[in-house]
């Protein structure tokens, strides 16, 4: 039953299985139900207890790793040195998510990009690039939801304001 509801996307049955019938449920399918229904510590538990019980089980794994990827802070810093022909270019990126329920996440970005083109022996500069965003983005069934404001400074300095829809394709 419970895999009938997981594939019908019932929340309700789903809650109600997990309720009453929890501890006889099939490991993966109760992990699945719980993150599905918002239960993302007891969802992380069930699977941390299934993978100490079997430690090979590849996709319970992938699950709790899918969850910690999606569900905990995350800090990502990149940066890079690019040579094409006589053109370079350096350019850095930090992105930080902290989650603050269950869907909904605070996020800071950071982008720097600075470009060299050299011409015989004068190197001609071009302008940096600056961005720093802030927003909130909340996942749902129907895709993802963002919402940032932000400052750019290149030529010239300018605020702006981003609003991003993802759908989900089924």
């Amino acid at each position: 039953l419970l895999n009938l509801s997981l594939w019908e996307d019932d929340r309700e049955f789903q809650n109600y299985l997990l309720k009453n019938y929890s501890e006889i449920l099939p490991i993966r399918d109760r992990v699945t139900a719980f993150e599905r229904t918002g239960r993302i510590s007891q969802a992380m538990e069930y699977a941390f207890k299934g993978l100490e019980e079997d430690r090979e089980d590849y996709l319970l794994y992938k699950q709790m790793r899918d969850m910690v990827v999606s569900y905990r802070p995350k800090f990502d810093f990149q940066t890079a040195i690019i040579g094409r022909g006589e053109a370079q270019s350096f350019s850095s990126s930090i992105d930080f998510s902290l989650p603050l329920s269950f869907s909904t996440s605070f996020f800071i970005k950071a982008n720097y990009l600075k470009m060299f083109k050299e011409d015989k022996d004068l190197i001609i500069k071009t302008p940096v690039v600056q961005e720093l965003l802030a927003g909130i983005y909340k996942l749902s069934n129907f895709g993802k939801f963002s919402f940032s404001l932000g400052f750019l400074d290149s030529q010239e300095e300018n605020v702006e304001a981003n609003f991003e829809f993802e759908k989900y394709i089924k």
